[in-house]
């Protein structure tokens, strides 16, 4: 089925992106350089809320990027998602954790336990 902007009737106030790559709310300075936070955050600033306040953005609705904590298996639709801070694949190449990230097992309940939030804007 096709949808066109033209068919969505309402919009939201609150939108809410997951990320389902690795690391992608984690923050690691060997390879940031110049530092510039982790690409969900980057994704939230881009799209800075239009906020009345001087130096808001031209994005008129609230926004929440969910960048995930470490190395992620499982997808956030699904509710079976997992970090590691550390990966090794099926060649034994083993990828290093990141500064900030966290370990958090399947079994979890919170549905964005394995997500950091990043807003766009001070709302």
């Amino acid at each position: 089925m096709k949808y066109l902007k033209s068919d969505v009737k309402e919009w939201d106030d609150n939108c809410f992106i997951y990320l389902s790559g690795c690391n992608t709310g984690a923050y690691d300075h060997v390879i940031e350089i110049p530092p510039q936070g982790p690409i969900a955050q980057r994704l939230a600033n881009a799209m800075l809320f239009d906020s009345p306040k001087r130096g808001g953005g031209i994005y008129h609705h609230h926004l929440i990027v969910y960048g995930s904590r470490g190395f992620l298996s499982g997808t956030h639709f699904q509710g079976n998602t997992a970090t590691t801070v550390d990966y090794t694949d099926s060649n034994g190449h083993h990828y290093h954790s990141y500064d900030t990230a966290q370990e958090v097992k399947r079994d979890h309940k919170d549905p964005n336990a394995c997500y950091f939030p990043f807003k766009n804007g001070t709302w």
